[in-house]
């Protein structure tokens, strides 16, 4: 696939690396809806969601999100380090649904 064509999918990559022997965090971050979806690998220990009562959960080492209707809360679990593909609206469908068809 040709560069301006995966542009075409794809809005931002993020690589979250946390170098080595810097101080592990534990402050929270509120994230707003702002309609993208986002396809998140952990490589290191995954960050905790605060849920919608209150309690802490681990999220998984790979993930889809995509629109939600009120802010979410993470907090790191850990050393820190992801990485995310972040879709245009129109690029997620598109994308997955090319590899729907390759399968």
């Amino acid at each position: 696939m040709e560069q301006r064509q995966r542009s075409y999918f794809r809005h931002l990559i993020l690589n979250n690396l946390n170098p080595a022997g810097s101080a592990q965090t534990t402050s929270s971050e509120r994230i707003v809806a702002d309609g993208i979806v986002e396809l998140l690998f952990h490589y290191k220990d995954p960050f905790k969601i605060r849920l919608f009562e209150g309690s802490l959960e681990q999220q998984p080492t790979s993930f889809i999100i995509a629109q939600f209707n009120h802010p979410i809360e993470i907090q790191p679990n850990g050393i820190a380090g992801f990485i995310s593909v972040r879709f245009y609206p129109w690029g997620a469908y598109l994308f997955f649904r090319r590899q729907e068809r390759n399968t």
